[in-house]
């Protein structure tokens, strides 16, 4: 299903930081029900990942520092507010996943669950500043799809402050809300749509000013940029800036620079296609200037589809693709679809640089 991607801002939303909203009852015997984290030590410029009963920070050499350890789990680290000083873990127990609070005040709560059973699923937490204030408190919100009467209902997730509500999206027929992503404490973010009828080609929607919000919980005006090849994950670099794997190669997007189309930043050979998780592997951020990718199998191992499947079903390890010299090297770090989060520091929300858009392009029809 073909899907596109929107950029927006958030106005006004009530923050994650104090006065958090009501919690998701946890289940019996849940071992993150009653449980605080250590706060403080989490901090920026850490990769992050858990193996189920530890949270680690990892350096590309595959070298770690344990940070946290709690109860064994069925889950994963998914995002992480700026600094570290908070972070949203999905855990799955007794056939529903939770999404899960690490709050600044150490404690550790659950906010939402979906029936993992009948089809629901909770997705892309992110932590996204309520406006271009840095002064402004700092919200969760995250995708949530449940199954009523047959049919898949699919809503993004605000944390209020008497619990998680929906933020209103206005879509055209047979658009759905479907991923979420966005630079820790920026007020823009993407979001991934999903159709289930026959559209007019799909477009990148943006919403270039923050203050077009015209309630605290409803979209402004969206404007398409071009048909953009966007099948895949986002991956935000700055507060105005992200990447995008688009036919011709990984494209970065600047908001300044949003009418002059995107810039490729890395067309050469070396990253996987299709091969590994049907091509669908995120790109994870490690700095401003460096992105994990999945590198390409080796050429024995795509001959054909059952050595296509073996080699999905052994460890595989991250590369590391530098957008300064457009240089990949592989790493120790081994590949998984989600648990990889690095910690971006708390950066002001406005223009990066000057006002030239060189390199930028058009994507190809």
């Amino acid at each position: 299903m073909k899907r596109i991607v929107l950029l927006g801002a958030l106005l006004a939303l009530p923050a994650c930081q104090g006065g958090h909203g009501t919690e998701t009852r946890s289940p019996a015997g849940e071992p993150f029900g009653a449980h605080l984290w250590p706060v403080g030590a989490v901090t920026a410029g850490m990769l992050l990942h858990d193996d189920g009963s530890r949270l680690w920070s990892y350096q590309l050499d595959g070298r770690r520092r344990l940070l946290w350890r709690h109860p064994s789990i069925r889950g994963e680290v998914a995002a992480a507010a700026p600094d570290g000083s908070e972070l949203a873990y999905f855990v799955y127990a007794h056939g529903r996943q939770f999404l899960y609070l690490l709050s600044h005040d150490g404690r550790v709560r659950p906010v939402d669950a979906a029936a993992v059973k009948k089809g629901g699923w909770l997705n892309d937490a992110s932590f996204i500043r309520p406006s271009a204030n840095p002064r402004a408190r700092i919200g969760l919100y995250w995708m949530r799809s449940v199954y009523r009467r047959g049919n898949s209902v699919d809503t993004i997730r605000a944390l209020r402050p008497r619990g998680s509500l929906p933020v209103a999206v206005a879509l055209r027929t047979g658009e759905y809300p479907y991923r979420l992503a966005g630079y820790p404490g920026s007020p823009l973010f993407t979001l991934t749509l999903i159709r289930r009828v026959i559209p007019p080609p799909g477009s990148l929607l943006v919403l270039q000013d923050p203050g077009q919000w015209r309630t605290p919980t409803r979209l402004g005006e969206l404007l398409p940029l071009r048909e953009t090849d966007n099948e895949h994950p986002v991956a935000w670099l700055s507060p105005t800036t992200f990447l995008l794997r688009a036919r011709d190669g990984i494209r970065l997007f600047e908001r300044r620079c949003f009418s002059a189309g995107s810039k490729v930043v890395y067309s050469g050979r070396g990253i996987d296609l299709s091969d590994v998780d049907e091509g669908l592997w995120p790109i994870v951020p490690v700095s401003g200037n460096r992105v994990l990718v999945m590198a390409s199998l080796p050429a024995a191992a795509t001959r054909d589809e059952a050595a296509t499947m073996r080699a999905n079903e052994r460890p595989l390890h991250w590369a590391v693709l530098d957008l300064r010299t457009r240089s990949l090297a592989r790493t120790r770090l081994v590949f998984h679809e989600t648990g990889w989060v690095y910690v971006q520091p708390d950066r002001p929300f406005g223009e990066q640089g000057g006002t030239r858009c060189a390199g930028f392009t058009q994507p190809p029809s």
